[in-house]
């Protein structure tokens, strides 16, 4: 996931980012309603197995419906921290995927991280997924000096798994090798690199 984004930042071409959803929505993605038959999140699955749970700190949840006359909604800047930081709140991995924090301009209401990553590799034709909608197309919309709005979403919640993965292995080896997770040097300056990270639309 890392080498693919980094290939988007020097190139510049699309197709990276494709490959960065797709592995977004096998980590990741699931059906709330356990229904579904496709979606097996290895991340979240291999988190519950050992018991690790992965948290981070981000903007409090937005309502359903947006607010009368909203006609847009643009996330410029890291919705996530490492750290607690002003009004955020402190979420697991799944939780934060099903926090409403994307404007769908169609529908005029707030939808979740996880609804956009399904819909998002739907778009990209790589899986089938019971789950459509028009989501995807309203989040491209959304444009900065850095990023569209799509790919804006891609690289930050991209980031955000990746820290929490990795950080799933390290927890990992430290208990395997009878080492106190908070003592941990590997997992203290992993954290202090995500929570120093900058990503921006402009």
């Amino acid at each position: 996931m890392a080498a693919l984004v980094k290939h988007f930042h020097e190139k510049r071409e699309g197709h990276y980012l494709l490959g960065v959803i797709t592995q977004l929505r096998a980590l990741v993605a699931f059906d709330p309603t356990g229904k579904s038959k496709t979606l097996r999140p290895l991340l979240l699955d291999q988190a519950d197995k050992f018991g690790v749970e992965l948290s981070l700190f981000s903007r409090p949840p937005k309502p359903r419906k947006g607010e009368p006359g909203l006609a847009a909604s643009v996330i410029a800047s890291k919705t996530w921290s490492v750290l607690p930081s002003g009004d955020y709140c402190r979420y697991t991995l799944r939780e934060w995927l099903l926090a409403r924090a994307y404007f769908n301009d169609r529908t005029k209401e707030y939808e979740s991280r996880n609804r956009l990553i399904r819909d998002m590799a739907n778009k990209s034709a790589a899986h089938y997924d019971d789950h459509v909608s028009e989501f995807a197309d309203s989040i491209r919309r959304g444009s900065g000096s850095n990023y569209r709005g799509d790919q804006f979403f891609i690289i930050d919640t991209a980031a955000a798994v990746y820290y929490l993965g990795v950080r799933f292995m390290r927890i990992k080896k430290a208990r395997i090798e009878g080492r106190a997770v908070d003592a941990d040097q590997s997992i203290a300056g992993l954290d202090a690199e995500f929570q120093a990270l900058r990503i921006s639309m402009i």
